[in-house]
């Protein structure tokens, strides 16, 4: 071999080490960037929440989205909504630095991504039913649906009375191909007008935990069967509630009360309930005060003689009651354990009303209680 070969082979070694090398520093210099990149990445997934879906039925999921504080989930608030407490446990639980995966859900997969935070919901045909995609720093849920917007306003105080009527509202919405949704939590806002629809918790309340219901079926009764399996069946009322029910505003003393009720009787008129309007609707109301469970001597001097005479002709007394409180607090179940009457608490509230269902008062109309609080 030459000298001017060995010159070459040394050269080309030389430079094949100096490639090497800038390989190498190039390599040291990309690496920190994917690093930073991947980093930068994940910051971005929301560790301080935690996913919980679970499977409730056949057609129906839970999806959950709780804040973590110190490691540990925050309970989502019971607001006496669902007919139970506690359900199934989650069948898939994400946090941290999870990554996209797929969850079979009552009979609906469920495509989980972190970035952004996105729940794409399929039928077992593997149709698209909805998709989910929650906002990171308002909590706000889009989804697909088309319309108008409700702000989730309760009764007249509130609404368009004059055409609508009074109105209880249900964060219930259902969609034409195959799906439903309930947002037990948090309280909150519909906007259907846009490209895509929003859930908007409400201003004043926490914005987590979120806590959604999935409903999939192409057969609406099924559907309405699953919210009811979340909500409880409807309270069937007394049957003679769906009779007629003669309201009075005009009585003005006991024998007026009672020559009405022989009057209906007498002329054989079809009635099953005599309803009583409270002082504040009428100049002599069965009570003293709006808002008062004291007889009104006046008009009924002796309460149980005039409602045992009103059940021997086969009627049921109504009592027209106002609620005084926007805000209700606690549950019929609690202790009254106040000093004295306290008209927010549901619990001494409720007491006033048994005090006078002891005597034989059959019902009660309450008046006024549209614009209650629904926290």
């Amino acid at each position: 071999m030459s000298a001017n070969t060995l010159n070459v082979m040394d050269d080309f070694g030389n430079r094949r080490r100096v490639l090497k090398q800038l390989v190498a520093i190039a390599g040291t210099l990309i690496l920190p960037a994917k690093r930073a990149i991947a980093k930068s990445f994940l910051a971005e997934v929301p560790r301080e929440w935690e996913i919980q879906i679970s499977s409730i039925s056949e057609h129906a999921l839970r999806l959950s989205v709780l804040p973590l504080k110190d490691g540990q989930t925050t309970p989502i608030p019971l607001d006496g909504s669902l007919v139970q407490d506690a359900w199934k446990a989650p069948i898939a639980i994400l946090r941290g630095d999870w990554r996209s995966q797929s969850v079979k859900a009552g009979g609906v997969v469920v495509h989980a991504s972190p970035m952004p935070l996105s729940f794409t919901m399929e039928n077992k045909h593997g149709e698209r039913l909805q998709q989910l995609t929650v906002d990171r720093d308002t909590s706000t849920v889009l989804f697909d649906r088309r319309g108008s917007v409700d702000r989730m306003i309760s009764g007249q105080g509130g609404y368009e009375l004059k055409t609508h009527g009074g109105r209880v509202p249900i964060p219930w919405v259902i969609g034409t191909s195959g799906w439903a949704m309930f947002f037990h939590q948090p309280a909150g806002t519909f906007d259907f007008t846009g490209a895509q629809s929003k859930f908007e918790p409400a201003s004043g309340t926490g914005r987590l935990p979120l806590d959604v219901f999935f409903i999939a079926s192409p057969d609406p009764a099924k559907i309405m069967g699953e919210y009811a399996r979340l909500t409880g069946l409807a309270e069937m009322p007394p049957l003679w509630s769906f009779g007629y029910q003669q309201s009075h505003r005009t009585l003005a003393s006991r024998e007026e009360v009672l020559e009405e009720a022989n009057t209906f009787r007498e002329k054989k008129l079809p009635c099953d309930a005599l309803i009583y309007l409270g002082t504040g609707f009428c100049p002599s109301g069965w009570n003293t005060e709006n808002g008062s469970f004291i007889w009104n001597s006046r008009v009924f001097p002796d309460p149980k003689e005039v409602l045992d005479r009103l059940h021997e002709k086969n009627f049921h007394a109504v009592l027209h009651a106002v609620i005084l409180s926007d805000r209700l607090r606690g549950t019929v179940s609690d202790q009254c354990d106040l000093s004295q009457f306290d008209e927010t608490q549901t619990s001494c509230y409720w007491d006033a009303h048994r005090k006078d269902f002891a005597l034989g008062v059959d019902g009660w109309w309450p008046d006024e209680g549209d614009p209650l609080d629904s926290t």
